[in-house]
């Protein structure tokens, strides 16, 4: 019978202890993760995919380029995406901005994405830092946290 209250205090212990982290270790932990995903993000990846308005049985070679960017109208930590079909260099499919959360009392890591249209679409955006800065957000299309 000893056993089972020391074992039910032991349970009633660690599962208060867990739902109790301090605001500072929950944030902590945050920029942790929040670190690790920005360091290996960024870069250049390719692969294959079924794309619009091609025979839906042939996969066509992708690119999708991720850079960070200094755009403060989006917020701290911004980044420009470009998917391009056919070569790095290739025809822009699509061009996103994504902005992560950086609050300090986030509850978890979440980002924001904006969209250009398709007659917005500039394919040297990565490359151009005076552009990053003319594009407000009201002006893209937005998704949901």
């Amino acid at each position: 019978m000893e056993l089972r209250k020391v074992s039910a205090l032991f349970v009633l212990v660690a599962l208060t202890a867990a739902g109790c982290a301090s605001p500072e270790r929950r944030n902590a932990d945050l920029a942790a993760e929040l670190d690790d995903i920005v360091t290996v993000w960024p870069g250049r990846y390719g692969g294959e995919a079924q794309l619009p308005g091609v025979d839906p049985d042939e996969l066509q070679p992708i690119f999708h380029e991720i850079a960070a960017i200094e755009a403060p109208q989006f917020g701290e930590l911004v980044y420009a995406y470009s998917l391009r079909r056919d070569a790095v260099d290739g025809p822009v499919l699509q061009q996103k901005i994504f902005a992560f959360d950086t609050d300090s009392f986030r509850e978890a890591n979440t980002m924001r994405a904006w969209v250009f249209a398709p007659d917005q679409i500039d394919p040297k955006f990565a490359t151009t830092p005076a552009r990053w800065l003319q594009v407000a957000p009201a002006d893209l299309m937005n998704f949901p946290d």
